[in-house]
């Protein structure tokens, strides 16, 4: 654990802030005094996924949104890629390995159109215990796997699992993360695997998901097949999507209104961010400026003090509806605030 706490804030590098080992896993203590106003984290996205309803609206690169405006700058012939701008756009040409990217969200695009008609949710049954059958999910899929190397292109593109928004959204996230691994060396990158996945406590909340991941896994596989092939485990890939969990944050719309009349455009992982634990009175701010995420002090900070974020995107809302909202994370909020209220 010591040597895993001290890699990570060798790669954050922070002179605010240190990662330490916390009762929730790993948290954020203040170095030194860190007044009011002081920005102590900023990071981009490793990767991120715009919703399908906003996917036209959107700037797949920095987030701009117009109002609801289809976007003018587009990559793709008949399923689309979209961009604010033609900068926007050209950024994101020029990343190495982009023309791959692009194939693989293109075909995404246009695979999801064609599964809209005819996808159905697979229901889980109610007899059935969630882990035992996501073992035996899972064993299918490894005997699946012997007999993709055997099919034809032709074959692969036809055994293609058809997917419902759900997929679409997690496969984007996942390609974003499959790419920097394979062609990015970000600090972003190295710190993914020091972050927790929920793949298990998810499916035993919610079985039905079981069927959900194993189709975006599928789908994944089949695509890449040939392409990223030594990548593309169903270990690694239950990892990346398991770490979405509990560790992406919501790519809310940015404005002057309250909080609770905000959009939700998608989500997004920034590995560095996700040391922050939270508090429902936190004493740092997040807000996104474009596609990056700043993290400000709101108070001033004493040196050994924790570091807390908030985690959704709360309002006034009372103690059990937050408590809910936070059972997601897979914990129980014991901040201040909530203490508090409990007692009171």
């Amino acid at each position: 654990m010591n040597e895993d706490i001290d890699a990570i804030n060798q790669e954050i590098g922070s002179v605010w802030f240190r990662v330490y080992p916390s009762q929730y896993g790993k948290g954020c203590s203040a170095k030194t005094r860190i007044p009011c106003g002081q920005i102590v984290h900023s990071c981009r996205p490793l990767s991120s996924t715009i919703y399908a309803p906003y996917r036209k609206e959107v700037c797949f690169a920095c987030f701009n949104y117009e109002g609801g405006k289809s976007l003018k700058h587009r990559l793709g012939k008949k399923q689309f890629v979209y961009f604010c701008s033609e900068s926007c756009l050209n950024s994101f040409q020029s990343q190495q390995g982009q023309e791959q990217y692009v194939q693989f969200l293109l075909d995404l695009e246009a695979h999801y159109v064609k599964s809209l008609k005819k996808y159905q949710e697979r229901e889980f049954s109610a007899d059935k215990n969630a882990s035992d059958e996501s073992r035996v999910e899972w064993e299918r899929i490894e005997q699946w796997e012997k007999k993709v190397d055997q099919m034809k292109p032709s074959e692969r593109l036809r055994s293609l699992p058809d997917i419902g928004e759900t997929e679409y959204n997690e496969i984007k996230y996942v390609y974003g993360v499959l790419h920097q691994l394979a062609y990015g060396n970000s600090k972003e990158m190295h710190l993914l695997k020091y972050l927790q996945s929920n793949d298990d406590d998810k499916i035993s909340k919610y079985p039905e998901l079981l069927y959900v991941y194993n189709s975006i896994y599928k789908y994944i596989k089949l695509s890449t097949h040939g392409k990223l092939p030594s990548i593309v485990t169903t270990d690694y890939i239950r990892f990346i999507i398991g770490v979405s969990l509990c560790n992406s944050f919501g790519i809310w719309l940015e404005s002057d209104v309250n909080d609770v009349d905000k959009e939700l455009f998608g989500f997004s992982l920034c590995p560095s961010a996700s040391f922050f634990n939270h508090s429902c009175s936190p004493n740092v701010k997040k807000k996104r400026i474009g596609s990056e995420f700043v993290y400000t002090a709101v108070e001033d900070i004493e040196p050994d003090s924790d570091l807390y974020i908030s985690y959704g995107n709360f309002g006034d809302e009372d103690l059990k509806t937050r408590q809910s909202i936070l059972s997601e994370w897979f914990f129980h909020c014991g901040c201040t605030k909530c203490a508090k209220e409990t007692q009171s």
